[in-house]
């Protein structure tokens, strides 16, 4: 089962809870002001391991200080809900 997380009203991460690899928070695809590509790789990798239907928050134009932010934020949800962000690796 994937289950979305908001913050703010808005799609932030996903909550992943599965057997077969445990449950694990998947974080946004982020890409930066310029375009690129700045998390997103293992968030495919993570979200593919799942095994189930997953939609992932996308979040474009994201600052230095809001990238901070968004790692921050993760950081805590995992604390709360003590689990890991992305699968542990076995």
């Amino acid at each position: 089962m994937a289950r979305l997380i908001e913050m703010d009203g808005q799609p932030f991460a996903v909550l992943v809870e599965s057997e077969a690899n445990g449950n694990y928070l998947v974080p946004p695809v982020v890409f930066d002001e310029a375009g690129n590509l700045v998390e997103g790789v293992e968030v495919f990798m993570a979200a593919a391991a799942s095994g189930v239907g997953v939609t992932l928050p996308v979040m474009r134009n994201v600052s230095p200080d809001r990238l901070a932010w968004i790692d921050q934020t993760m950081a805590m949800l995992s604390f709360h809900l003590q689990v890991p962000i992305l699968p542990e690796e076995s």
